[in-house]
């Protein structure tokens, strides 16, 4: 008589390295990564010449951050591209039935991949801050007499860039678990976090307000030297960004736990 052979459940770990692999090994993940450093680096280097700062003048160092993180704007589209793409690649290939079927447990296989995700986006965008940063101090003192000190509010904020990066890339995780489709999770993003922010204001007073706790806009305040007048303050829109993306991510998991592959 035979017994069964019970195959041990892979632990959460196993998961993180399994999706840092899939991540690393997809060739979208460098060009995502390349296009965010092109598009910060590029943009700080190219604010920084502006002639609004004239040669031999002080700068200070809150107006060096301001153009070090002029680019994650638009850096965040790449981010959203990166995250969207390492969910949604796996539906359109195929590849997500052998990941369900190695990782049974569809709330550690989102675990896993939004860690991946999210660690990756991270330790990018720390690097991209403080090499933002560094590119806007030096082409910044090539035109004028010096630039001060970081101060608290500044550290804050490059800080900051590189969490709200983050948290945008396991916002993206979601949608790309609910939506299963490549380019309408990157539509939507772009759209949640480019267009719509951009046509709330004109709504009037509904509009202002709904603008004032869009997720993405509140969260991009922690990326902000000093508080914006009318907008949440940098921690609480960041909290704010964070509670949503954690109900987005649970909706996810509900879905995915209950929708085949």
């Amino acid at each position: 008589m035979t017994g069964r052979v019970s195959c041990p459940q892979p632990r959460l770990w196993d998961g993180i390295r399994s999706e840092w692999t899939k991540l690393r090994t997809v060739r979208a993940t460098l060009w995502s990564l390349l296009a965010a450093a092109g598009l910060c680096l590029g943009t700080a280097a190219l604010v920084a010449r502006s002639p609004n700062v004239p040669p031999g003048t002080a700068v200070g160092a809150d107006d060096a951050v301001r153009v070090a993180l002029a680019g994650f704007l638009f850096g965040q589209i790449a981010v959203g591209v990166l995250a969207a793409l390492a969910v949604t690649s796996e539906y359109g290939s195929g590849a997500i039935r052998s990941s369900l079927a190695a990782v049974p447990s569809r709330l550690r296989f989102l675990l896993s991949k939004a860690a991946a995700v999210a660690g990756t986006v991270l330790v990018c965008g720390v690097l991209l801050s403080g090499l933002s940063y560094l590119v806007a101090h030096v082409v910044m003192t090539s035109r004028a007499a010096r630039v001060a000190a970081l101060s608290a509010g500044s550290v804050r904020a490059l800080l900051g860039a590189a969490l709200y990066l983050t948290v945008l890339s396991l916002f993206t995780v979601a949608l790309g678990v609910l939506l299963r489709h490549s380019a309408g999770a990157i539509t939507t993003v772009i759209c949640l976090v480019l267009i719509l922010p951009t046509l709330l204001p004109a709504f009037g007073r509904t509009g202002q307000a709904i603008y004032r706790w869009w997720p993405t806009e509140a969260g991009q305040q922690v990326m902000r030297v000093e508080p914006v007048p009318g907008q949440l303050t940098p921690w609480v829109g960041f909290g704010w960004c964070c509670v949503v993306t954690a109900a987005l991510l649970a909706v996810a998991y509900l879905v995915l736990r209950r929708r085949d592959a």
